[in-house]
């Protein structure tokens, strides 16, 4: 009796995704070196029309309480698992499988850079805010950080009090109704500062977000701001901020960063306030430490009691997702970050203190 031959796949297939995955990694390069040459697709296209195509993308997206682009990865890694699967059933099967897995993360790959990651290439925000950038000392460093200090010890008196003297801020729904307000100042002062289209969501994902070291995300594919449920209550707005910051084509991280503080003070709500004060401080106070620790114990010294237990439960609080997981998580992340230049890598976050020093030197401005 004749057995019964599996069903093989064609070479041809295969070729074809090969092709497919060529033609996006062709498109990507292209992309993104006319990026770092300031070519003229990137000029014509970034970041206005980058902001545009995310807002409407977002715009769909907004539709969904939840974060779209999570439960779509779901979705993808289910595909891929079944396929696998099928293909390992077949003849030549896996060839296809490997091929189309390529093609597939080639174009995402593209999807990114086009969409959103050359903007990492585009004017800095001293130009984009007027604002000079400033050659700082570590007196200048002190001072701005004593500043923070005095706005985040006023602030925290008008914040509810934890039973553990910490400040107590609303929920994330709650915050992130009014997240997008602050930056309507600032988009009216500065042509080329944009109003956010979406309203920040909750990861659904927060837990594993949370142990790979991420308090927020923004998916460009789906013009998503999100942020973890497990961040600090008192670093949450400054979070949100950020996430939104990214979503007006922001990229860099102290960038993004340091949009997300000024669009806290902006905000008018007190618990904005005084998150934008106490991670300005602790921006400050990290810088502060690299290089004069006599200094920094000083400038520690100017937190009121309550301000204090506060910055010490924010330590508390992340010690719980230290671990390998964040180690692996944060190394790709850096290596990301440094081919898009941030030459910093996973330490740009806190370089957006030279941007609050610059601004604090600078008298203030919005």
């Amino acid at each position: 009796m004749l057995m019964k031959e599996r069903p093989s796949v064609k070479k041809g297939s295969a070729k074809r995704l090969l092709v497919w995955a060529g033609v996006f990694a062709l498109l990507s390069a292209f992309v993104y070196i006319d990026a770092m040459r300031n070519g003229p697709f990137f000029r014509l296209f970034y970041p206005y029309g980058s902001y545009r195509l995310l807002k409407a993308i977002g715009s769909f997206s907004g539709l969904f309480p939840f974060s779209l682009f999570e439960i779509l990865c779901v979705i993808l890694a289910v595909c891929a698992l079944i396929n696998l699967v099928l293909a390992l059933r077949k003849k030549g099967g896996l060839l296809k499988f490997l091929a189309a897995a390529l093609a597939i993360a080639l174009g995402i790959t593209f999807c990114f850079t086009f969409l959103w990651g050359v903007n990492h290439f585009g004017e800095d925000l001293y130009s984009r805010l007027d604002l000079p950038a400033a050659d700082y000392t570590a007196r200048d460093l002190y001072e701005a950080g004593a500043y923070c200090a005095m706005m985040a010890n006023e602030l925290i008196e008008q914040l509810p009090e934890s039973d553990k003297g910490t400040a107590v801020l609303p929920d994330l729904k709650t915050l992130a109704a009014s997240a997008a307000e602050g930056f309507a100042p600032l988009a009216a002062a500065h042509e080329k500062i944009f109003m956010p289209g979406v309203k920040p969501k909750p990861l659904l994902f927060s837990d594993a977000f949370s142990y790979m070291g991420f308090t927020g995300f923004y998916f460009c594919y789906t013009g998503e701001a999100c942020a973890s449920l497990n961040t600090y209550p008192s670093a949450l707005p400054v979070t949100l901020a950020h996430e939104l910051g990214h979503s007006i084509c922001v990229a860099s991280e102290d960038e993004a960063n340091f949009i997300g503080f000024l669009a806290c003070l902006e905000n008018g709500r007190p618990e904005f306030a005084y998150s934008a004060w106490y991670m300005g401080y602790i921006w400050c106070e990290n810088s502060l430490y690299k290089i004069d620790r006599a200094a920094a114990a000083k400038l520690s010294a100017l937190c009121s009691p309550r301000f204090a237990a506060d910055l010490y439960g924010t330590n508390e609080h992340y010690e719980q997702y230290d671990g390998k997981v964040q180690e692996t998580a944060q190394s790709v992340n850096d290596a990301y970050l440094k081919a898009y230049q941030e030459e910093l890598g996973v330490e740009s976050y806190d370089a957006a203190v030279s941007y609050l020093v610059s601004w604090y030197l600078a008298g203030r401005p919005l």
